[in-house]
């Protein structure tokens, strides 16, 4: 359980120490023009919003491995270990931008290279997190039958987030410094490079413990070949509209989710920008 709850740490150190960092990065430092980054923003987020029911399709219906490697194993690895390779590419500058005196982009093809380079990899790796996330938790339903079981699980996931968001919170910051500061481009690589390094760590002992066993692999196998692995898309979607309490759980994380992000993300202008620190 608790191994299968490190994602806990790696999801909040990406989320919301890395990625809630690349609007700064992009803005203040890259000097890419917010008219930009506002596409780039939107461009993702269709992305991120449409990709979870078609890579739970896709994956859910795949069957070439189930048998020797299991239903999800494969996938968690490729999502676990391309999705924070990914990240190291986003802070690779592609191109210089140049601004006049009153901050106004003289090269504005510059821009537009290191926006599309971005929003490609900014896409690239969420759809790797993405796999890494459905199929975890979907594994999960199947590792932790029991009711107090998941409730544990879910009680030692929450204790992890809250030491991943120390971490993004308190050390981060600390790292920048160290390898330059907030105004060095090279910085945010390096400080990326770290928290990948830490993140491959707690990796290894999370995909140790989501092998599934052989008995789950035959298991798996025999309702794929019945036709009964999977719930229909379009069946689950009024079931779960009207479930009220699901519904009250998903507009209560949107709020948070929401509020985080805003948070997490304005306060390094806030810092920069209003206060000068």
């Amino acid at each position: 359980m608790l191994c299968y709850a490190l994602p806990g740490i790696t999801s909040i150190l990406i989320f919301q120490g890395i990625l809630n960092t690349i609007e700064f990065f992009a803005v203040s430092v890259l000097l890419i023009p917010w008219s930009l980054m506002s596409i780039v923003f939107l461009i993702y987020s269709i992305n991120n919003g449409l990709n979870d029911p078609f890579i739970g399709y896709l994956c859910d219906r795949s069957k070439r491995f189930t048998r020797k490697y299991g239903k999800r194993f494969p996938w968690i690895c490729i999502g676990a270990l391309l999705s924070p390779i990914m990240l190291i590419l986003i802070f690779i500058p592609v191109s210089n931008i140049k601004v006049d005196a009153d901050g106004n982009v003289i090269n504005m093809d510059a821009a537009i290279i290191a926006s599309v380079w971005l929003c490609i990899i900014l896409c690239i790796q969420e759809t790797f997190g993405t796999i890494r996330i459905v199929n975890g938790n979907a594994l999960g339903v199947d590792l932790f039958r029991d009711a107090k079981q998941r409730a544990k699980v879910g009680s030692i996931s929450t204790i992890m987030s809250i030491i991943g968001m120390l971490i993004a919170t308190g050390f981060l910051p600390i790292i920048l410094a160290i390898f330059g500061g907030a105004d060095d481009r090279n910085a945010y690589l390096d400080m990326v490079i770290v928290i990948v390094i830490f993140i491959f760590i707690l990796t290894m002992p999370y995909l140790w413990v989501v092998r599934e066993p052989d008995e789950m692999k035959k298991f798996r196998a025999e309702l794929d070949e019945s036709g009964k692995s999977y719930s229909p898309f379009l069946k689950m979607i009024p079931r779960v509209l009207t479930d009220r309490n699901w519904m009250a759980v998903i507009i209560a994380y949107l709020g948070w989710s929401t509020a985080m992000t805003c948070t997490f993300t304005g306060i390094n202008f806030y810092v920069m920008h209003a206060l000068g620190l």
